[in-house]
């Protein structure tokens, strides 16, 4: 998106641009999560705009999405429900 946008608006624009559209995208998360997901998508438009790929930011997000997921199994457990002990 950034190099989309990037042709109309310049590359901080559309660095910025896309940070936010990155944060409204994952709302289903919660409102008071938009900021959050914002500021992680600015790091990851810098990455891309930085490496000139989006390869880097793929993984990045892949990295933090596979973490999330460990985290919260070992926390709820298989079933979904908040582990005893």
């Amino acid at each position: 998106m950034v190099w989309y946008l990037g042709i109309w608006m310049g590359p901080i624009a559309a660095v910025i641009l896309s940070s936010i559209l990155f944060g409204f995208g994952h709302i289903y998360m919660g409102v008071a999560q938009v900021p959050r997901t914002a500021t992680v998508g600015l790091v990851f438009a810098l990455v891309a705009f930085a490496s000139g790929s989006l390869w880097p930011a793929i993984l990045l997000h892949a990295a933090i999405d596979w973490n999330s997921g460990e985290l919260g199994f070992h926390i709820l457990g298989e079933n979904g429900q908040f582990a005893e002990g």
